[in-house]
């Protein structure tokens, strides 16, 4: 459309290559100018076979649970009254009292998925210390045994291991805030499968 208004205002046309300092210049010169829609047509015998991007729908990541993964440390903590599930550690103050906060802790799998674990359902998570978690890695463990190993290396921040959090108790306390959560979004719940040796 600019190329036509242009030439329609001069009435000329630039025909063949230029010579010294201006181009050769054709008045009243017939201009053809195509659309979109009035698309040069292949003449040849052998046309390429003209390859068009399939558009695919875009993929989006799906939640690894109903209940944020913030939300999920913060009631698991509250369990087992801030304190990590491995070995006891806790955020505390001065006066030894513990603070009621998530930092320093991760989110680990009771029951790991080579064990057969449910993945990222809430009753197979925990709170761990940070150095712990990273020291089990992706060993493939269960929860119970590591916590024997933090015991029998001399780590645990408590004197016993059945100071730590019931696995049982624990368990059933994360079904229900999962059925609970569930219920209130319309979702199907799904048991998880961990153990709690």
């Amino acid at each position: 459309t600019v190329l036509r208004r242009q030439f329609a205002k001069f009435r000329y046309a630039v025909n063949g290559e230029q010579q010294g300092d201006e181009p050769p210049l054709i008045a009243d010169a017939d201009v053809t100018v195509r659309s979109p829609k009035d698309l040069p047509v292949r003449t040849d015998e052998s046309p390429e076979p003209i390859r068009t991007a399939t558009l695919q729908p875009p993929k989006f990541k799906k939640p690894a649970s109903i209940i944020p993964e913030k939300e999920m440390l913060e009631f698991l903590l509250e369990l087992s009254g801030y304190m990590a599930w491995c070995c006891g550690f806790a955020n505390r103050m001065p006066d030894g009292s513990i603070v009621r906060t998530t930092k320093n802790f991760h989110l680990d799998h009771i029951s790991p998925k080579s064990k057969e674990g449910t993945s990222n359902h809430i009753t197979n998570r925990a709170p761990m210390c940070t150095s712990h978690n990273i020291r089990k890695s992706n060993r493939g463990v269960l929860l119970a045994d590591y916590r024997q190993e933090i015991a029998d290396a001399g780590e645990m921040m408590v004197n016993t291991t059945d100071e730590l959090v019931d696995l049982s108790m624990a368990y059933e306390a994360a079904l229900n805030r999962h059925s609970v959560e569930s219920a209130k979004r319309g979702v199907q719940g799904k048991r998880g499968n961990t153990s709690t040796k």
